[in-house]
C-alpha cells in the first residue's frame, strides 16, 4: 500500500514529466520494464534490543548516555544529503533524481519519520549498494529545517551543538563538520543478497537512508577531546553508521 511520503514522491516525478510534454508523462506512467525506486531519508537513537529508545520528541533536544558516563543533551543537530547513486551489480550506476533539490535533515525532528529525498527509473537487474553522498549546506540555495538558522549552518555538512554533563562537570559542544562524505553501503552483503529488480514491480522500491545519532559519542570523553577532535570522530561515526533498509 502506498503511504503519503511514497504517493508524494511519484505525483513529483509525475509533475516533472508533464512540464516536459506529455509524452513523457505517458512514459513515467506506463513505461514497461522499468520500475520506481524512491529514496527516503530518516533518523533515530540506536536501536536496543530490537526497539528503538524514544531519546527526545518532535522539536525536542536529544538527551542520552555514551559508555565514558556523559549523559548528552543534543539541542541542534543537522545532516545535509546532497545526492543518492545506485550501484547495480553490472557495474553502471544510477543517480537519483532529488525532487526539492539537498535535503537539510533536522535531528530534533521526529525520529523514524521519513523524509522524502527522490527516485529514479530502474530496468530489471540488481542492485549491489548505494552511495550517499553527504555535503555542505547552503544557505543560498538549500531549504532550512524550520525553527533552523540557515545562516549558522551554512557550508557545513553536519552540525551538532549541545551539552554533556558528569557529576558536577557540565561542558558545551559545538561539532562543525565542513567535509563532504561518499559513504558506500553494500547490500550484496546483506542476509538477502543484491537487491533484485524484476523491472515489473506494481509499486515503487521504497529504500531509507537511515543514521543513528546517539553513536556521534561513542567512546567520547568530553574532558581529554577538542571540538576538532570531536568533529573528526563525527564524520567517522557519520561512514559508520550510515545504513540502507529496504521498505516492504
Amino acid at each position: 500500500m502506498f503511504n503519503s511520503s511514497s504517493i508524494r514522491a511519484s505525483l513529483a516525478l509525475a509533475a516533472a514529466a508533464l512540464l516536459s510534454g506529455g509524452c513523457d508523462l505517458i512514459d513515467v506512467l506506463s513505461d514497461e520494464g522499468d520500475t520506481l525506486v524512491t529514496v527516503f531519508s530518516n533518523h533515530h537513537a540506536t536501536p536496543t534490543e530490537g526497539f528503538v529508545p524514544d531519546r527526545g520528541g518532535d522539536g525536542e533536544l536529544r538527551v542520552f548516555d555514551n559508555d565514558e558516563g556523559w549523559t548528552i543533551h543534543l539541542t541542534d543537530g543537522l545532516i545535509t544529503t546532497k545526492g543518492v547513486t545506485l550501484q547495480r551489480c553490472d557495474g553502471s550506476e544510477s543517480p537519483i533524481e532529488f525532487y526539492f533539490g539537498s535535503v537539510a535533515e533536522d535531528l530534533r525532528s521526529a525520529d523514524l519519520e521519513r523524509r522524502t529525498l527522490g527516485g529514479t527509473e530502474v530496468g530489471a537487474g540488481e542492485l549491489c549498494g548505494v552511495t550517499i553522498h553527504y555535503g555542505p549546506f547552503s544557505a543560498a540555495t538549500d531549504d532550512a529545517p524550520a525553527e533552523m538558522d540557515a545562516a549558522k549552518m551554512d557550508g557545513l555538512t553536519l552540525f551538532l551543538e549541545g551539552y554533556a554533563e558528569r557529576g558536577d562537570e557540565r561542558v558545551p559542544f559545538e561539532i562543525a563538520v565542513e567535509s563532504p562524505a561518499d559513504v558506500f553501503t553494500d547490500l550484496a552483503d546483506s542476509p538477502g543478497g543484491p537487491l533484485r529488480i524484476k523491472g515489473d514491480e506494481a509499486f515503487p522500491v521504497e529504500l531509507t537512508v537511515s543514521k543513528t545519532y546517539d553513536r556521534f559519542f561513542d567512546g567520547v570523553d568530553f574532558e581529554t577531546l577538542t571540538d576538532e577532535d570531536l568533529s573528526q570522530n563525527a564524520l567517522a561515526v557519520l561512514e559508520l553508521e550510515t545504513r540502507i533498509e529496504l521498505n516492504r
